[in-house]
Parts: C-alpha cells; structure tokens; sequence
C-alpha cells in the first residue's frame, strides 16, 4: 500500500520563484517540502524552472556554520602554521578537521600553503636553534 501523498496546506501552491527566494535565502530543499505540502520532485523542478542553482548538503552546511566561529578556528590554525611551523597534518588534528578542510581554513585566513621543503627549512632551522641554545648552556655550565 502506497503511502498518502502530503496535505496541500490551503491556498495557493508557491510559485517557481518564491521558492527560488527561499531556497537562496538558505532553505533546503527538504524544508521547502515541508512547508509548501508539494512533492519533493515538484520543488525540485520548479526550483530548476525557475533557473535556480543547486547546493550539495556540504555547501548549505557550510553556508549554516558560525561565521565568526569558522573566522577565529582560521586565525588561530594560520598562527600555528605561520609562527610555529606547524604541517597541515598538524593543522588538522588541530581543528579536528580534515587536511583539505585545514588548507581551505589556512587560506581563508589569508595564510599561504607552504612546500614540503620549505616546511622541512623551517623545522631544521627552529632545531638548530635548540641545539645552539643546549650548546651554549652546556658550556656555561662546564665552563663555569
């Protein structure tokens, strides 16, 4: 037995553009279902007739983040790349994210992907540093 079809709600059905307005402005399709009684396959269509251009569930989940939330998690992850030579990797674990979601945030914050050498320069440079430092202290000590 087939299941019964959705209750119109009274009046007229919304046109091809009020539900491109509504769907633009950050609604789901599944919302527009809901709150329209029309079929999810007539939304769909008067959402193409209408010129609409659709989103994967990623771009809308995206759109729904807490941008300033999403602004300071960029800020701080280009800090750990920029000023302690953090990796991707690094980055990722971080943010709890994935690596090509870290590099998307590194570069919203205005940070510039470095290369594996360049990474690997930055890391050397920061262990000779440490090494000196150790050197230095144990000759003060045994000299002393």
């Amino acid at each position: 037995m087939n299941p019964a079809p959705p209750a119109m709600p009274k009046g007229e059905p919304p046109s091809p553009q009020t539900l491109r307005k509504q769907y633009e402005a950050g609604a789901t399709v599944q919302e527009l279902v809901a709150t329209s009684g029309l079929p999810y396959g007539t939304v769909q269509n008067r959402l193409r007739a209408a010129g609409t251009v659709m989103r994967t569930s990623w771009q809308t989940r995206r759109m729904r983040e807490d941008v300033e939330a999403r602004a300071r998690l960029a800020a701080r992850l280009r800090t750990l790349y920029d000023k302690h030579g953090a990796t991707l990797d690094d980055l990722a674990a971080a943010a709890g994210k994935s690596k090509p979601a870290a590099r998307r945030l590194l570069i919203e914050a205005g940070g510039r992907v470095r290369t594996t050498r360049q990474t690997i320069q930055i890391r050397s440079a920061a262990s000779r540093a440490k090494q000196h430092k150790l050197a230095h202290w144990l000759r003060v000590r045994y000299e002393a």
